[in-house]
């Protein structure tokens, strides 16, 4: 069977798959994306099923713009105005103001299906993609100077480079032979969407309670809200199996009538956590990015624009090989991935771990190190404006 021939294999059609794809469709490269989850959906076919709401950090809007579909996802965003944290257990409060930065917001909530729908159609643009959908990867194989892909369906195709964006659960980095470490936390995220009395003003809060984080994100429109609330494993279970108005009842003490009347809206589901990192991220002539990568603790809301920082720098890196002449899959390439992006994804990874340590400990220790910490925060001012230029993807 004649094997096909790309530059470049993509494994995933997520967000980070496709954004990859057409940063790099740009630079004439013949790029195949492998879809084996069928990742496109429908806005229509959303049913009741919650928002997948993600943080569009404004660095991560500046990719989207360069991709070209950055107008058409903000036409469904909700301007991010204001960051509230609250201690619930020692009544401290953190506001993050974006002013502070200069800037007229943090970003944008946008509810996952327009992000892939927009990617969708910048990939359709690009004659130099082509998609492989419903194909399962059974086997690489790497040779000296490409890497071959073998299909279940015995079709083949061949490439200088294999980038696989599959998530956290990645067939593909096992079959590769790169490792992960994993701890489960031992907790869920409960999420469902609510429509509330008063308007949300673009305020995300993120509330700590004793059994852990609890954040109320702002959807388009105003008067809904995407909750996604953290406790321990069985809790969502009994919410999911209880009536709306009785899981409402509950939470509006919560939200300290700060939203007036609210309504449950859609089905409530619940997912367990876990941190899944590699232990390399790079193997022969296979790349590694996005939650293929890391898959953090969701407490900081910044999975997507991290997984968008490793796209980000893998198509500047790309770039500037060929630049030089040198082979996309060269070691030089390899190396200066692995170790640019070592910091900054330890650094989230550590960061929303012991986060959600200390948060959730029930420990007299730990309240006090939490409350001391945010004092320490909102006095000092250096150190604020350096986690709002974090959190909004400027990390100079």
């Amino acid at each position: 069977m004649k094997k096909i021939e790309f530059d470049v294999i993509i494994s995933g059609a997520g967000y980070v798959g496709m954004s990859l794809a057409c940063l790099l469709a740009k630079q004439n490269l013949k790029i195949a994306v492998i879809d084996n989850n069928c990742s496109y959906k429908n806005d229509n076919a959303k049913s009741k099923f919650p928002s997948r709401i993600f943080a569009i950090a404004s660095a991560s809007m500046e990719i989207f713009k360069n991709i070209g579909i950055a107008d058409q996802i903000r036409s469904h965003a909700q301007p991010i105005n204001q960051i509230l944290i609250e201690d619930c257990e020692n009544n401290e409060e953190l506001i993050f103001n974006p002013k502070d930065l200069s800037l007229q917001n943090f970003g944008f909530m946008v509810d996952e299906v327009y992000i892939l729908n927009s990617l969708n159609e910048g990939v359709k643009k690009c004659k130099n993609i082509a998609i492989y959908a419903k194909h399962e990867i059974t086997q690489v194989v790497n040779h000296p100077y490409n890497t071959e892909i073998k299909f279940s369906n015995n079709k083949t195709l061949v490439s200088k480079l294999l980038i696989v964006a599959e998530g956290k659960n990645s067939k593909t980095r096992d079959l590769v032979g790169i490792k992960t470490k994993k701890t489960d936390y031992k907790q869920e995220a409960i999420v469902f969407d609510l429509k509330h009395e008063f308007n949300h003003q673009g305020i995300a809060v993120e509330k700590f309670l004793k059994a852990g984080p609890f954040a109320v994100l702002p959807k388009k429109g105003g008067y809904e809200s995407c909750i996604v609330w953290t406790d321990k494993n069985g809790v969502g279970k009994i919410l999911a199996s209880m009536s709306k108005d009785d899981v409402a009842y509950m939470i509006k003490s919560k939200l300290e009538n700060y939203l007036g009347n609210i309504e449950i809206i859609s089905d409530i589901i619940y997912f367990p956590l876990s941190l899944v990192y590699a232990k390399s991220y790079i193997k022969d002539k296979t790349i590694l990015c996005g939650d293929a990568m890391h898959s953090i603790h969701p407490i900081a809301g910044q999975g997507l624009n991290l997984g968008l920082r490793d796209v980000q720098l893998l198509a500047e890196l790309i770039k500037e090989n060929i630049g030089l002449g040198l082979n996309i899959c060269s070691n030089n390439l390899l190396n200066q991935y692995n170790k640019k992006r070592e910091f900054d994804v330890n650094l989230m990874i550590n960061s929303t771990h012991n986060i959600n340590q200390i948060f959730s400990s029930n420990m007299i220790s730990a309240k006090i190190l939490r409350k001391a910490g945010l004092k320490v925060i909102n006095n000092l001012t250096p150190l604020k404006k350096y986690i709002m230029s974090y959190a909004s993807g400027y990390k100079n």
